[in-house]
């Protein structure tokens, strides 16, 4: 654990951690936490048995008119040689029902991968190192087929919401922690009345309009537009 005794002594420092405010008994909970995570990833992998090919790696790519763009915690190579993402998560795992949902984000790296280095990874793992589990998923041409297919039809729908202006609000369990449920339709509200002045586009960008991959996981969720 000297790693990690170092890594929070750099971020003690850090001006992000300051503005935390955390008392001795927030930051003894804190490091408690931490050290948890790290013993559990050393439970489900050696990382002496690792080929990192890169860490925190910045991809960006097109996909039609929408641009993509991600961090990939971890790219390795396998005994294979084939390339695998892997995706650190620090909270609890999903139900098996849910698993699919949650990989939605880790399968775009994998488009990104293809576009950007002219190789798709063979697999995509989630670790999620709360409670020790492993999902993992194969990639395939006909998956990122249907990725590319699902993606773009979620942007014609958000192209089409905003020429309408047609925003129907979903509720789910979250609404319970949204700060704008007194304008929201599906609780009675509205919004109000809109500033006449209208400020212009902004200019696109080389590549068209940008879509994060955080918002394509979110639009493709289940019930999505």
């Amino acid at each position: 654990m000297e790693g990690l005794e170092a890594a929070w002594g750099e971020m003690s420092a850090d001006p992000e951690m300051a503005e935390l405010d955390l008392g001795p008994k927030e930051r003894e909970a804190f490091f408690a936490d931490a050290t948890a995570l790290v013993r559990r990833y050393f439970e489900m992998e050696n990382p002496d048995e690792v080929t990192a090919v890169g860490i925190e790696l910045s991809l960006e790519a097109s996909m039609g008119p929408v641009r993509l763009r991600g961090i990939i915690d971890r790219l390795d190579l396998d005994k294979d040689g084939e390339l695998v993402v892997t995706d650190y998560k620090t909270g609890r795992s999903p139900a098996p029902s849910h698993e699919q949902a949650r990989m939605d984000g880790v399968h775009f790296y994998a488009y990104l991968c293809e576009q950007m280095l002219g190789k798709a990874p063979a697999r995509v793992r989630l670790l999620y190192l709360r409670d020790g589990v492993e999902i993992t998923a194969e990639i395939s041409p006909q998956s990122l087929k249907g990725l590319r297919q699902r993606t773009l039809a979620v942007w014609s729908a958000i192209e089409r919401a905003c020429a309408t202006e047609d925003f129907r609000p979903r509720t789910s369990p979250l609404c319970n922690w949204c700060s704008f449920k007194a304008y929201c339709p599906a609780f009675g509200g509205s919004l109000p009345a809109a500033d006449p002045i209208r400020a212009e586009p902004a200019e696109p960008g080389p590549f068209g309009p940008t879509l994060s991959w955080d918002q394509a996981r979110w639009a493709m969720a289940p019930g999505g537009p």
